[in-house]
């Protein structure tokens, strides 16, 4: 079985050339909802995105480290413009992004529910 950055790479390669597509990836470890997308993270301009929509890490191996891990490497991976974790109901969660420098997205609907952050040029 393919590791979920496995996984993630052949989704990356396998969306270069599309406008959007979404997958499920998942190993022993995780389980992964990814999207392709466009986000406006600043006014007037929309960021090409690597999205990560849903994370299920096995009850288990929970507080190892294994999000940290693939959060990091999955935006070192990422070939577009900034990372966009959504829907982050876990205050734990949300204090830990806000912490490494994650920007939150402020609007009406989704405070400080999804973040982002850009690449490095």
């Amino acid at each position: 079985m393919k590791t979920v950055l496995d996984q993630l790479a052949d989704f990356i390669e396998e969306s270069r050339d599309r406008l959007t597509c979404n997958q499920w990836i998942s190993d022993d470890d995780m389980k992964v909802y990814i999207r392709k997308g466009r986000h406006m993270l600043y006014p007037g301009r929309s960021s090409l995105t690597l999205d990560i929509a849903s994370v299920e890490v096995q009850e288990e191996k929970r507080g190892k480290g294994l999000w940290t891990a693939f959060l990091g490497k999955a935006h070192e991976m990422n070939p577009w413009e900034a990372t966009y974790i959504e829907c982050v109901h876990n205050p734990i969660l949300q204090a830990s992004l806000i912490k490494h420098g994650w920007p939150s997205v402020w609007d009406s609907e989704n405070l400080l529910e999804s973040f982002f952050l850009l690449k490095e040029k």
